[in-house]
């Protein structure tokens, strides 16, 4: 031990040197390092913003969607009540209205004669 500290006080300058050298070495890989990590932060984020952005954009649209169809069935319900009672009105207004036209016996007769 003792040769080893009489060495490096002989050699001071040396040792001194080689010491800066490891310390720039770390320091230039932790700030490589760092620099690296936040490249790759900084992408991430702003892959990470864009993709916010395109779901605000599409639940937006989304919902636009959902009113539109909303009232369109809206719409929709009133035509088919419209059209349904146009239909009751016209059936009730038929002179034979509740006469059956074909029975099961017609039906069958009919049937057969296309075999």
């Amino acid at each position: 031990m003792i040769n080893l500290l009489s060495l490096a006080f002989a050699n001071w300058k040396l040792v001194a040197a080689g010491i800066s050298v490891l310390a720039l070495v770390t320091l230039g890989t932790g700030l490589y390092v760092k620099g690296r990590s936040d490249a790759r932060n900084a992408l991430e984020l702003s892959q990470l913003k864009a993709d916010k952005l395109a779901l605000e954009k599409t639940i937006a649209r989304t919902n636009e969607l959902i009113k539109a169809d909303a009232a369109q069935a809206a719409l929709d319900a009133a035509n088919l009540a419209l059209m349904e009672s146009n239909a009751n009105e016209l059936i009730n207004q038929l002179e034979d209205a509740q006469r059956e036209c074909l029975t099961a016996r017609d039906t069958d007769g009919l049937r057969k004669l296309w075999k």
